[in-house]
């Protein structure tokens, strides 16, 4: 196992509010609220929106593998619900503190979808030629995996469903072959090309369902830069 540099937590407010995702709202400092971004990771789900307390967050209607800006939430605790048309298909609770950031993940499939929550404390590189980024595995069949990229000489670790990375720092890169390696017998499960440009935050996950013939559904990587 690589041993990775760790990334402080300082947060990069000007940074991310000026980020690809770009904010539904303007991002603000001290406005009681904390931020939420939605991801639908369930293969198989789609015209998925996220509740708070019974009220939609802003945002559209997501398909698998779509999701929204940042939205702001008032602070406190909220039962957050992803819901299909009138029907909430997987709840959960979230505490939201002031100016916290949080990304919210429906995986599973459908009709045992669940919600996922993980703190997004983004920070940047000091370095021009460093990234930051997270890994998420959020492939409900997947054995335990190591994550592997072709830019370094030893994985980032072991894996289980819906367990995360802290955010790690490394060289950046472009158009490199990362892989996701069963850790059991070394099969490499899935090989993808991604590019993590320098001074930039990413959250990169594993979705999808291990064997289908479903091409929508196969198991997949996905990478979003912030």
């Amino acid at each position: 196992m690589r041993k990775f540099k760790l990334v402080g937590m300082a947060a990069f407010v000007l940074a991310f509010a000026v980020s690809c995702l770009n904010n539904s709202d303007d991002f603000v400092e001290n406005q009681e609220s904390g931020w939420v971004v939605f991801v639908n990771a369930s293969p198989g789900a789609n015209e998925l929106r996220l509740y708070a307390d019974d009220s939609p967050v802003p945002g559209n209607v997501l398909n698998y593998g779509e999701f929204n800006s940042y939205a702001r939430l008032p602070i406190g605790e909220k039962q957050i619900s992803a819901r299909q048309g009138g029907s909430s298909l997987a709840s959960s609770s979230l505490t939201v503190e002031l100016n916290g950031f949080y990304g919210v993940y429906a995986v599973n499939m459908p009709d045992h979808m669940e919600l996922v929550t993980y703190l997004d404390n983004h920070s940047v590189s000091e370095n021009i030629n460093k990234t930051v980024f997270r890994f998420m595995q959020l492939s409900y069949n997947t054995p335990t995996v190591k994550l592997k990229f072709e830019t370094e000489d030893e994985d980032f670790g072991d894996y289980n469903f819906k367990e995360s990375s802290p955010f790690m720092e490394v060289q950046s890169f472009d158009e490199k072959n990362v892989y996701l390696i069963d850790e059991a017998t070394g099969d490499t499960l899935v090989t993808k090309k991604i590019s993590m440009q320098g001074r930039k935050s990413y959250v990169l996950f594993s979705k999808g369902v291990l064997g289908s013939t479903n091409e929508n559904q196969k198991l997949d990587f996905q990478l979003i830069p912030f």
